[in-house]
């Protein structure tokens, strides 16, 4: 590569460095704006882990507004994960119905608006009898509680 198409990848990488920077220090004063920029580097991670006990099924179907990651059914003590990247307006929402002898419900799984800060890299889902908890990533604390509706 020429002087000048090295100079011309640096100014790019610069650019693109500058942008990213800007747009996080504009990500943390404007908090509540629907509309979010967002780059994201790396994917994250989200699991949902079985820990009914008693060797109960549980039977999972997430999709997003573009991917429906299909039905999965885990045995007790499994786990069922996907990765992707944040979508450039912050917006990703994946959705997942689950269902179990004794309980079922439909929840927002992942909420780019809300769980950007709260698991940024890792969601953790478990699946108990009394209800579904996620994990906040980084003090790892079940902070987010889901209620099964039961059925009659």
């Amino acid at each position: 590569m020429g002087g000048f198409g090295k100079k011309a990848l640096f100014f790019t990488i610069l650019f693109i460095v500058s942008l990213e920077a800007t747009m996080a220090i504009k990500q943390k004063e404007d908090d509540d704006n629907l509309n979010k920029f967002v780059l994201s580097p790396t994917k994250t991670i989200v699991r949902i882990f079985n820990k009914l006990g008693n060797g109960q099924d549980l039977t999972i179907h997430c999709k997003s507004k573009d991917d429906d990651l299909g039905v999965v059914t885990i045995g007790d003590n499994g786990v069922f994960y996907w990765k992707f990247r944040v979508n450039i307006l912050g917006s990703t929402l994946f959705f997942c119905g689950l269902n179990w002898t004794d309980g079922y419900g439909v929840y927002d799984i992942y909420k780019a608006k809300r769980d950007m800060d709260r698991c940024p890299t890792r969601c953790n889902w478990e699946a108990h009898t009394d209800c579904l908890h996620g994990l906040r990533q980084g003090d790892y604390l079940w902070d987010f509680i889901y209620n099964w509706t039961r059925p009659s």
